[in-house]
């Protein structure tokens, strides 16, 4: 294998395991489904009032996802509301996870 593919082979392992970890915590899937559900984007105050948690902590979890490439957000005045990058992509990932739920893994 010549050291090129070797270092696009560890990159690969890296970004799922970057991925992996965005998708590692509750509030987190939880995020990524809402915004999968709408079809408009959700901003900091709308997750609050859905999920029944504080501004603060809805801010952190938005921070890790868009760090990790998964989201991203447009200013709306003093707001920002959020999307997901590759919302097809996404929710595939997130239709297999829960098939391997379901399956008992």
């Amino acid at each position: 294998m010549k050291q090129q593919d070797k270092h696009f082979y560890e990159a690969d392992y890296k970004r799922i395991a970057e991925i992996g970890y965005a998708l590692a915590h509750p509030l987190r899937l939880r995020i990524v489904e809402i915004l999968l559900q709408h079809s408009h984007n959700e901003c900091v105050q709308d997750f609050s009032e859905i999920l029944g948690k504080k501004q603060a902590n809805i801010s952190q979890h938005l921070a890790i996802l868009r760090s990790l490439r998964i989201i991203d957000y447009h200013q709306e005045g003093r707001k920002r509301c959020y999307y997901i990058k590759s919302p097809q992509l996404m929710r595939r990932i997130i239709e297999n996870l829960k098939k391997i739920v379901r399956v008992g893994i």
